[in-house]
């Protein structure tokens, strides 16, 4: 199951940890807003005032339900690659990958869309998403013509393709194969 996550969705503990602290934070901030506008300021309500409690409040909100966002993407791809893991052909038709989904996750809805979307959101990996259907690609698939296995020599990021051709590192600018 692993091999079909990425590390957006397996994060580290920490980070974990930092977003649930975050959130209790996030619920107890707007709690207290929400109490003191209505114990406060319900009569006396201006312009002003709503557009501060929006303001207070509304930053908050947003930021909690893109975290609580993220978890539901997270949840959602582990169902996803729980259910690639148990394909036993390398190329699966949407037809009988919706088929396993439904056997095996049955809460899912729209598994095409919900795959596509998170593929293209960098959650899920290790697979070739077609009009047609998915196609597994191997553990040890060696990337596509990327020098020293697409890790830079000098700090060892992730090489990315330049415009021009050739591969180079997007965080100190080692162009591979230049020494």
């Amino acid at each position: 199951m692993e091999r079909f996550l990425t590390r957006r969705a397996r994060p580290l503990l920490l980070v974990v940890l930092l977003e649930i602290v975050a959130f209790a934070a996030l619920v107890i901030w707007c709690t207290a807003v929400v109490a003191v506008l209505f114990e406060k300021y319900i009569h006396q309500l201006t312009g002003s005032r709503m557009t501060a409690f929006l303001l207070v409040f509304g930053a908050p909100a947003l930021v909690g339900w893109r975290l609580i966002g993220r978890w539901h993407k997270r949840r959602q791809a582990r169902k996803i690659a729980s259910v690639l893991d148990m394909a036993s052909a390398e190329q699966l038709s949407w037809a009988q990958f919706e088929q396993d989904v439904s056997m095996h996750e049955p809460g899912l809805q729209n598994v095409r869309a919900l795959v596509v979307r998170l593929w293209v959101e960098k959650y899920l990996c290790s697979i070739v998403v077609s009009g047609d259907g998915l196609q597994l690609c191997p553990a040890d698939m060696p990337a596509l013509d990327v020098p020293n296995g697409g890790k830079c020599e000098m700090c060892g990021a992730q090489l990315e393709k330049r415009l021009f051709g050739g591969w180079a590192c997007r965080y100190c600018g080692t162009v591979a194969g230049k020494k």
